[in-house]
Formats: structure tokens, sequence, C-alpha cells
């Protein structure tokens, strides 16, 4: 799919607004809300946490005294194509604001337009710690429902299923993504992506990091061409 590269308006504002709050504890809630129905319309069931993990006061899932060996998981499950939890890229977005404000504590600020870098119909929802990208048209243009396109975190209260997230070290990005490949972008940042293949072609993971810290990943649906 041919990438799709936003976020001189999208990202690099996001950056502006999460620059003071970096070194914030992750915050990955217990998921909240109904899940949104499966694609034949019957419910999807609620994801449990592991009998051998236990939640804690940042929202992330630790490994019980039980057993050592466990990896600790997100309760907030960010997919490398826009995935939020239940809800599938390219699903509806209905109920998915009211899950994400049950679960991040605020409702979004919500702006017209699916990209503050173009005219693509749709809208942006706003957290301090998560952008959610909807949009409203096809690849073709057609008029669609409201449907979740992508993502974008900027702040070390939420990350990928394997921990990384904004504040790390494009060391532990490396250790963690041994794949990544990363080029100079815009003035200091450099432009990673985790799986070795395009930037923001909707199908894998894309960080920006600075002064060799990590100051956003994205997931999914990328404004512009």
């Amino acid at each position: 799919m041919k990438a799709r590269f936003w976020i001189v308006g999208a990202i690099v504002a996001a950056l502006v607004v999460a620059a003071g709050v970096l070194v914030i504890p992750r915050l990955m809630a217990d998921d909240a809300g109904d899940p949104p129905p499966t694609a034949d319309g019957s419910p999807s069931a609620d994801r449990p946490a592991s009998p051998t993990e236990a939640p804690t006061e940042t929202g992330t899932t630790e490994p019980s005294s039980q057993d050592p060996g466990a990896v600790a998981t997100p309760l907030v499950l960010l997919g490398p194509d826009g995935t939020i939890d239940s809800w599938s890229a390219g699903a509806s977005s209905a109920g998915l604001a009211d899950h994400l404000t049950a679960t991040l504590g605020d409702a979004p600020r919500v702006s017209d337009g699916a990209c503050a870098s173009s005219a693509d119909p749709g809208e942006t929802w706003t957290w301090p710690d998560l952008t959610v990208i909807v949009r409203t048209t096809d690849a073709d243009g057609n008029p669609t429902d409201s449907y979740l396109a992508g993502w974008v975190i900027t702040t070390d209260r939420l990350g990928l299923p394997t921990g990384l997230s904004p504040g790390d070290t494009t060391d532990e990005l490396e250790r963690q993504y041994p794949q990544a490949a990363g080029e100079p972008w815009f003035g200091d940042l450099t432009l990673w992506t985790l799986d070795g293949g395009p930037a923001f072609d909707d199908s894998g993971y894309t960080a920006v990091s600075a002064d060799g810290l990590v100051q956003s990943i994205t997931g999914g649906y990328a404004c512009g061409e």
C-alpha cells in the first residue's frame, strides 16, 4: 500500500503538546465499556488479564511474584495497523470514544478532519496521551460510516505490547526491534520503521526519535500522500 506521509501537522503538533509530560508514569488503565461487535455481529469477548498478572497503578500488567518470568503486558493494546484493543483498523468507530474516555479518564478534544495537515474527511480525537484518527471516506474517496484508521502516542503513559513507549532510548528500540530502520527526517528528528518496511504504510509501527529518545509512535493510517 502506498505510504501516506502525515505528521508534519499531526505528529509534530502532538510532540509539542507532549513535551512537558514525557516523564509521567504510564497509564494503561483497565479496559472499560463494551467492546464493539465482531464482523459477524456477535459481541467481542472481554480480554481478561492473565491469572499470573496483576494490574498496577500505572495501568500496566506486571508479573506476579508467583511467576517471575512473566512479561509485563499493556492493558491498552495498540496494533501496528491502527488496532486499539478489540477495535480493528477499518472497523466502525462507534463506542470507541466512550471506551477510551473510560480507560484514559478524560473526554477527547475532537477536531474536524482526519488530519491536521490535510483535508481528509473525518475527525481527530486527542487525549493527552493518545491521538486517534477516524475517517469517513474510503481509500477511493467514497463516503463511508466513521471508522478507526490509526493512532499516535506521544507520552510514556501508553506503549506497545513489547513495552516500548515514548521516552525510551533508541538503544531500547533497537533491542526490542532489531530489524528497525532509522533515517534522518526533519531537523534533529529520526524516522524509524520498526518492521524495517516503508514508513506509514498502514501495516507497521513507525516511531520518531530525537536526541536518542523516542518521541512518538504511530500505528495505522497516516495523513496525506
